[in-house]
């Protein structure tokens, strides 16, 4: 049975804001035209543990596929995952067996495996087990698919230039917006020469590829969601939404006003926005 986020305002009071609409804890997200775009550039999810990361992927998830769109989404750990219960807000139904039937998992264990599995996109007529191209991709954890203590920086930037590459590839196909989430859980360091430091973080070398980054930070239970845009990508174009792309030259950041507070109470398995 699935649990429920549980909310101390009415549905009357509920907060308006982008954070609350990307991850469907609002009923009238389809509203938000901001919603639409945000994570067509694709958006990266930080997070320590025990912040529920898992939860707000499934979120994203059900969000797009009850929308009736198709929805892939990728993890490493079969086991870990099948212990995950997903969270629905209060007073939404769980998700019904059609919009189930639209989240297609795929359990890859190596970045290798997701390299190769991402590169079939561009060269078959059908990807195995999806009806379509999907609309929406979900990795959960991108630090797991690299061994620890073994990770390089080439390694992480070509899987990562593969994801926007894949992206890309989707979005021509089918000639419309393709949405793309990915959480990030380690903080182990890896040699990157292309920066003046000698040692960087993986989610810090991930973060170069997505345009949008989502930040969980504080101490369990409490939590505080953030969001910033990026205009550095790792090696592609800033993509604006009109005008002529170009290669951007900076490292800054705009950070946007919108919170998400919440608290995960363990005893009871579900979370608490505040």
């Amino acid at each position: 049975m699935l649990n429920v986020v549980a909310a101390e305002t009415s549905q009357d009071e509920k907060p308006q804001n982008t954070l609350t609409s990307l991850f469907g804890f609002e009923d009238d997200f389809n509203q938000h035209g901001f919603d639409k775009d945000i994570g067509t550039e694709g958006i990266l999810l930080l997070g320590p543990l025990k912040c529920q990361t898992s939860c707000m992927l499934f979120q994203y998830a059900f969000k797009h596929a009850r929308r009736g769109e198709t929805v892939l989404y990728i993890c490493s750990n079969k086991e870990a995952l099948r212990a995950t219960q997903p969270y629905v807000p209060l007073g939404s139904s769980p998700p019904t067996p059609s919009v189930l039937a639209r989240v297609h998992i795929r359990y890859i264990t190596s970045s290798y495996a997701l390299r190769m599995f991402l590169a079939w996109f561009p060269h078959v007529t059908s990807i195995p087990g999806l009806p379509e191209l999907p609309d929406c991709i979900v990795i959960d954890d991108l630090s797991s698919f690299f061994a620890t203590g073994q990770a390089t920086h080439e390694e992480i930037s070509r899987t990562m230039a593969l994801v926007n590459l894949t992206m890309d590839f989707v979005r021509e196909e089918k000639k419309s917006d393709v949405y793309v989430l990915a959480s990030c859980t380690s903080c182990q360091s890896v040699e990157f020469p292309e920066y003046q430091s000698a040692q960087v973080s993986i989610d810090a070398v991930c973060r170069r590829f997505f345009r949008w980054t989502v930040t969980i930070a504080g101490d369990h239970p409490d939590f505080t969601m953030t969001m910033e845009e990026s205009s550095v990508y790792g090696g592609r174009l800033f993509r604006p939404s009109n005008g002529t792309p170009h290669r951007a030259d900076t490292d800054e950041t705009d950070a946007m006003g919108d919170k998400l507070v919440y608290r995960v109470d363990e005893a009871n398995k579900y979370i608490i926005l505040r």
